[in-house]
C-alpha cells in the first residue's frame, strides 16, 4: 500500500521533534518494515533542510514558508494522487486540514489523527492575525476535518471530545499510540549501576527521572516545586531531569538546585534516546496538565519503572491505580512529593508497580499490534473508496 503521511515536522536537522512526530516514526518505521510505501510532506522549519529528500526509502517533502505551504501541499498530492492509497494526517492543524481539503478534491481516503486532548475546541493556528474570531476558524477547521474518512482517538477522553464537537461517530476510532517494545523495555536490577556510571548518574540513590520538555504544560512547574520537600525528606534520592527548555526554564531547574544542593540533580538536557535513563531509573515523573496518549509515559511503563502522573485523559488510560501506577490531581504539588516518599520508602510496591506496567504495555501497546490496527484500517477505507 502507498501511504501520505501529513506531520508538522519530520527528520529535520536542528529541529526539535514533538510527542507527534516521534509517534508517527516509530509506526512509518514498522509501515515500512512490513512493506508499505511511505511519502512524509512536512513542515519545513530550518532554511538548510532540503525541500525533498529520501530517508531509509522514505520520500520526504518539506514545505515552506507558511503562506504557501498549502499551495506546495496541494501540488505535491495533485502530482501523486493516482499513486497514494491512503493519507494520514497527523495532527489538526492548518497544514493538517489543508491535506485532508486536498484529499477530498482528489478522491483519496483521508484519515485523521487527533494527537492531544482539547485540539478541536482550541484556538487554531490560522487565526492569529484575528484573535476575536478564532471561533469562526475553529468552527470552518472542525468543518473540513470531519470530511475525513476516519478519526483516529488515541484515548478515551479524545473520543468523546470528538463525538461532542459533532464528528461522524461512526467515524471515530480508537487506536492507541504504540511503543517499540524491542527498545524500551526493562532491564535486570543487577545492569542498572553499570548503565548509570555510563550516564554519569549515581548508583547509590534512588533515581527519580523527568523525561520531558520543561514547560508548564508538561507540569514542569509542578516537579520544581515538590522537589526541595523531597530532597528535605530523603538523603538518598537523586533527580535526572531530561528534556529541552528555554532558558527561563533552565534557570529555573538551576536554581532550584542550588536551593536544595547541586549534588541532587542532574540536567542532562534533551537526547535523541531516551531509553537507557528510562531502565537506569527508579521512579519516573509525569505531572503534566494537558496531554493526548503520551509517549514518555508509555516508554517509561515500558522501561518497567514506578510512575507518577496526573489524573489526565490520556495518563488515566494508561495508569489502573495501584496497579500499574500511581495517578495524582492536576497541578497538585503536595500530592505529587508525597506519592514520590510513599514509594521511595516501599520497595516492594515500586518494584510491583513497575513490573506491572511493563507487562501491560507490552500486551496492549506494543507497535507491531497498533501497526495491525492501523493497516485494517488503510484496508478498510481503501477497499470502501475502490466500491465507490
Amino acid at each position: 500500500m502507498n501511504i501520505c503521511m501529513i506531520l508538522s515536522g519530520y527528520e529535520e536537522p536542528g529541529a526539535t521533534n514533538t510527542g507527534a512526530e516521534l509517534q508517527a516514526k516509530t509506526l512509518i518505521n514498522e509501515l515500512r518494515r512490513r512493506g508499505h510505501a511511505i511519502t512524509v510532506i512536512a513542515k519545513k522549519h530550518t532554511w538548510g533542510s532540503k525541500f525533498s529528500e529520501i530517508n531509509n526509502g522514505i520520500s520526504i517533502y518539506r514545505v515552506a514558508p507558511p503562506g504557501l505551504r498549502s499551495l506546495s501541499l496541494f501540488s505535491i498530492m495533485c502530482f501523486n494522487r493516482q499513486r497514494f492509497d491512503v493519507v494520514h494526517v497527523h495532527g489538526q492543524d492548518s497544514l493538517g486540514v489543508a491535506a485532508i481539503t486536498a484529499a477530498h478534491i482528489f478522491k483519496l481516503p483521508s484519515v485523521l489523527k487527533v494527537t492531544i486532548a482539547g485540539r478541536v475546541f482550541a484556538r487554531t493556528s490560522i487565526d492569529k492575525p484575528f484573535p476575536r474570531r478564532w471561533r469562526v476558524f475553529r468552527r470552518i477547521t472542525n468543518y473540513i476535518s470531519r470530511t475525513a474518512a476516519a478519526y483516529i482517538a488515541i484515548s478515551a477522553e479524545i473520543a468523546d471530545e470528538l463525538s461532542r464537537a459533532g464528528f461522524y461517530t461512526d467515524r471515530i476510532v480508537s487506536i492507541p499510540n504504540g511503543l517499540d517494545t524491542n527498545r524500551f523495555y526493562p532491564i535486570p536490577q543487577s545492569e542498572k549501576a553499570s548503565l548509570r556510571r555510563q550516564l554519569g548518574l549515581p548508583v547509590n540513590k534512588k533515581l527519580i527521572l523527568y523525561a520531558s520538555r520543561l514547560i508548564d504544560r508538561k507540569g514542569f512547574d509542578i516537579l520544581l516545586k515538590a522537589w526541595p520537600y523531597i530532597a528535605s525528606q530523603a538523603s538518598d534520592v537523586h533527580l535526572a531531569v531530561v528534556g529541552g527548555g528555554k532558558g527561563k526554564a533552565v534557570a529555573a531547574l538551576r536554581a532550584t538546585a542550588q536551593q536544595v544542593g547541586n549534588h541532587t540533580i542532574t540536567y542532562v538536557g534533551e537526547v535523541t534516546n531516551t531509553a537507557p535513563y528510562l531502565q537506569a531509573a527508579d521512579i519516573f515523573l509525569f505531572p503534566s496538565r494537558k496531554e493526548g496518549l503520551p509517549n514518555a509515559l508509555i516508554e517509561a511503563m515500558g522501561c518497567g519503572c514506578a510512575c507518577i502522573a496526573s489524573a489526565i485523559g490520556g495518563c488515566a488510560d494508561l495508569i489502573v491505580p495501584d496497579v500499574t501506577g500511581v495517578l495524582i490531581p492536576v497541578g497538585n504539588y503536595h500530592a505529587l512529593a508525597n506519592q514520590v516518599l510513599d514509594l521511595l520508602g516501599d520497595d516492594s510496591r515500586r518494584d510491583r508497580l513497575g513490573a506491572a506496567a511493563s507487562q501491560y504495555i507490552r500486551k496492549n501497546y506494543d507497535i507491531r499490534n497498533v501497526a495491525d490496527q492501523i493497516e485494517n484500517l488503510y484496508e478498510t477505507l481503501k477497499t470502501k473508496h475502490t466500491d465507490r
